[in-house]
């Protein structure tokens, strides 16, 4: 979890974020929350571009 936070291609306040969980537990879940969120962003932006 931590090499996967220090890898992750997110921005500064997404590395704060997991810079500040209070624990592994805590990482972990913020970085799939994270993952989460972009993958939607992500899926967002493609389903817009084929209407």
């Amino acid at each position: 979890v931590n090499a996967l936070s220090m890898m992750a291609p997110y921005g500064p306040a997404e590395k704060q974020a997991l810079l500040e969980a209070a624990d592994l537990k805590t990482r972990a879940e913020t970085l799939i929350a994270i993952t989460e969120m972009t993958l939607a962003r992500e899926n967002e932006d493609f389903g817009s571009s084929l209407q």
